[in-house]
């Protein structure tokens, strides 16, 4: 018997073409540096469904092109040999995949959903903040940490959708809601990571670091929820 295919059974096709330039300027006090960049972009993508009777999609076939242009702006300022602080700016972007617009996939028993291919999904894109903070004490103790933020328009995730004008679908013998990849419109990511050094004696030193995530996805109806691998708060102490 006929069986569903995870990704589409037809040709499937994506192509990234990129050019970019980066640009580094010192100041001549020595205590300032500049770094900035510009990238062009274009994405296309073909994907097709050469066998659509098992499910019969309303869609056979996506094609996406695309092009866009991201870029960055960084500072370093370095008042003595012990301190240094950075800042930046930058701009992402992220053009939805074959995984994103055409995957079929029974996310889970339990939760009763079958996710379904989305044409019509447009590229996400992201707007970061980064400050970082770095301090040497006496050559023995070396603490760095940095936070950063950064905002999604366009935001790729899952949200409930429709098939032939129908919420839900009997799959594998059991009703399940359908759901598939679409632009949720907002979310943010904001984190932080900071590490520590501390030599005690030649033969003895201790390094620890922790990091931690946050990310969320706000929906039309101004509730969040959490974004897909979010990372729980890790770290790790040694000595060396």
């Amino acid at each position: 018997t006929k069986l569903d295919s995870r990704y589409p059974n037809g040709e499937n096709k994506m192509n990234y073409f990129g050019a970019y330039a980066q640009h580094l300027y010192k100041f001549k006090s020595g205590k300032l540096i500049l770094n900035d960049g510009i990238r062009f972009q274009v994405v296309n993508l073909n994907s097709t469904i050469a066998d659509n009777s098992f499910f019969n999609l309303p869609v056979t076939s996506i094609k996406q092109n695309t092009f866009a242009i991201t870029g960055n702006l960084g500072l370093v300022y370095l008042p003595t040999e012990d301190f240094r602080v950075t800042a930046g700016l930058a701009s992402g972007f992220r053009n939805p995949n074959i995984v994103d617009l055409a995957r079929v996939f029974e996310s889970s028993t339990a939760l009763k959903r079958v996710i379904i291919p989305n044409p019509d999904i447009d590229p996400e894109y992201t707007y970061s903040f980064d400050l970082g903070i770095s301090q040497t004490i006496v050559e023995k103790i070396k603490f760095d940490v940095t936070g950063f933020y950064t905002l999604f328009r366009n935001a790729i995730g899952l949200a409930p959708y429709k098939l032939n004008g129908q919420d839900s679908i009997v799959y594998n013998g059991v009703t399940s809601a359908v759901y598939a990849n679409r632009n949720v419109k907002k979310a943010h990511t904001y984190g932080f990571n900071t590490n520590i050094t501390i030599v005690f004696t030649e033969q003895l030193s201790f390094f620890g670091t922790v990091t931690y995530t946050y990310g969320r996805f706000k929906n039309p109806g101004g509730t969040k929820t959490p974004q897909d691998h979010i990372p729980p708060v890790f770290g790790k102490g040694s000595l060396k």
